[in-house]
């Protein structure tokens, strides 16, 4: 069976210790969607009020814990050094104060990345801003805003089109097989309506090098803001299980 190249790209949440509630990443760190900023064995990038991660893909679990620890170690530096009072949370759902949201550069408020696809019947999902406006105001915060920990999974032995009906069927096909196996299974109430927004019918986007999957949070990072190695390496080994199963052909 083939080893496929493993990568992530987690958002976290900032928490101000302080003052007790979450804060804004915009502005305070490089690194942007087009250019993010490079570190070792990764990279970092300000996602709207998010701040994300993304490691060098891995060809094995000790590579991948190593990867995750290295970069995320690299962003709790720079996190300290912006502020001592502010750390990172890994949380798949959060609120923002509306005097903090006021701060926020309007670019940074916009929800409007590239979009992915159901795995169900390759469709674009539809954008959930008009949904999070409207959550918003039931709570009556300035904002909520999801965090993922989405996982790329390498299985190409080449560049893809992107526009090629095959390759653009095989993302699907891997992102409905581990869907339908519960790869993504929230495990709390803060998982669940991220859902709500987010992730959900085994969001994918299909990759030249194969398939993100974008249903995880990133809750499978570790609890609080602290990396979890037993957490870490179960990821990356229901990753590779799963994959080999697919390729074995079994249900």
């Amino acid at each position: 069976m083939s080893i496929p190249m493993i990568g992530a790209d987690p958002e976290v949440f900032l928490w101000d210790k302080a003052n007790g509630h979450f804060v804004s990443a915009a502005t305070f760190f490089p690194g942007t969607k087009k250019e993010p900023f490079k570190v070792a064995k990764g990279a970092v990038q300000v996602d709207g009020v998010a701040l994300e991660f993304n490691i060098n893909p891995a060809s094995n679990e000790d590579e991948f814990l190593d990867n995750i620890c290295s970069v995320h170690g690299t962003i709790e530096k720079m996190v300290r050094e912006v502020n001592p009072d502010w750390e990172i949370r890994h949380v798949p759902f959060a609120t923002f104060k509306q005097e903090i949201w006021d701060t926020v550069p309007d670019e940074a408020k916009e929800l409007g990345c590239d979009p992915d696809y159901s795995c169900y019947n390759g469709t674009v999902n539809p954008n959930p801003t008009q949904l999070v406006i409207q959550s918003a105001r039931q709570r009556k915060v300035g904002a909520v805003r999801t965090a993922s920990g989405h996982i790329h999974i390498g299985f190409a032995d080449k560049d893809q089109d992107l526009t090629d009906p095959l390759h653009l069927e095989d993302c699907r096909f891997v992102s409905y097989y581990f869907f339908n196996k519960a790869y993504a299974r929230p495990k709390d109430d803060l998982e669940r309506i991220r859902l709500q927004f987010y992730g959900n019918n085994g969001a994918y986007r299909p990759k030249r090098y194969g398939v993100e999957l974008r249903s995880p949070s990133n809750t499978w990072l570790g609890p609080n803001g602290m990396i979890s190695e037993q957490s870490v390496r179960g990821m990356y080994k229901n990753t590779l299980n799963l994959f080999q199963k697919m390729e074995a052909g079994h249900a």
